[in-house]
C-alpha cells in the first residue's frame, strides 16, 4: 500500500514536470512573435521619421511667386524741372523674393508699387530629387539590415485645383524578416507608411486675402 501510494506521488511530480516544460515553450513562443512583431513595429516608425523628413524637405522647396500691380512712368523734363507721367496700371509677375524684396517689379524710378494681386507657391523641379536626397540619408537601418522598402511614391501637390495642393506627400511600402514567425510558416511582415507635409503661405487672389491656404489630407498610414 505505501509503495502504491509512493508511485502515485512519482507520477504526479511527473505531470507537473511536463506542464511546467508545456509553459515554458508556450511563453518561448510568445516571446518570440513579441520579438517579431517590436521589430516590425520599430522598422515602421523608422520608415514613418525618414518620410517625414522628406516631405518636410520637399514643403520646405517650394517659392512663392506673386503678381503685383504696377503703375508703371517716365520722366519727363523740360525747362522748368522733370516730372513723373503716369500711364494704364499694369500687371508684373515673378519669383516674390525677387520682386517685392530685391524690387524687381519696379523698372524705372518712376513706377508705383499698387500693391500684390496675387500670390501662390510652385515647387522647382528639383523638389522630387531633394526628396529622394532627404530619404535617402534617413533610411531605416532596420530594413536596410533585415527586410527592404518594396516601393516609393512621390507626390508633388502643385496644381491649384488639387485638393492636397500646396504639399509633398510621400508613400513607402516596406517589409520586416521575421525569426520565430518562420516557425509557423510567416517569413516576412509587411507594412506601409505615408508623410504629407504642407507649404503654407498667405493666399492673395484678385488683391483679396484670403488668409493661409491649408491643403486637404492626402494620407492615410496603413
Amino acid at each position: 500500500m505505501v509503495r502504491i501510494t509512493k508511485n502515485l506521488v512519482e507520477d504526479q511530480r511527473g505531470a507537473v514536470l511536463l506542464l511546467a516544460v508545456l509553459l515554458v515553450s508556450i511563453l518561448l513562443i510568445f516571446a518570440g512573435v513579441a520579438t517579431d512583431l517590436a521589430r516590425t513595429w520599430v522598422a515602421r516608425e523608422e520608415l514613418g521619421a525618414a518620410l517625414a523628413a522628406a516631405s518636410l524637405a520637399g514643403a520646405g522647396n517650394a517659392e512663392r511667386y506673386v503678381t503685383v500691380s504696377v503703375e508703371p512712368g517716365h520722366l519727363e523734363c523740360d525747362d522748368n524741372g522733370c516730372w513723373c507721367v503716369y500711364e494704364s496700371i499694369v500687371d508684373r509677375s515673378g519669383n516674390e523674393v525677387h520682386m517685392i524684396d530685391e524690387r524687381g517689379w519696379r523698372h524705372n524710378s518712376c513706377d508705383k508699387y499698387m500693391g500684390i494681386k496675387e500670390r501662390w507657391l510652385e515647387y522647382p523641379s528639383d523638389t522630387d530629387e531633394v526628396v529622394r536626397g532627404v530619404f535617402d540619408v534617413n533610411r531605416p537601418s532596420l530594413l536596410e539590415e533585415d527586410g527592404e522598402i518594396t516601393s516609393e511614391r512621390i507626390t508633388i501637390n502643385d496644381s491649384s485645383s488639387d485638393k492636397a495642393y500646396p504639399s509633398v506627400t510621400v508613400r513607402a511600402d516596406g517589409r520586416i524578416d521575421t525569426f520565430f514567425l518562420k516557425l509557423v510558416g510567416i517569413d516576412d511582415l509587411e507594412f506601409n507608411r505615408c508623410s504629407q507635409s504642407a507649404s503654407y503661405f498667405d493666399k492673395i487672389m484678385e488683391g483679396k486675402i484670403y488668409g493661409w491656404k491649408r491643403p486637404e489630407n492626402d494620407c492615410e498610414d496603413q
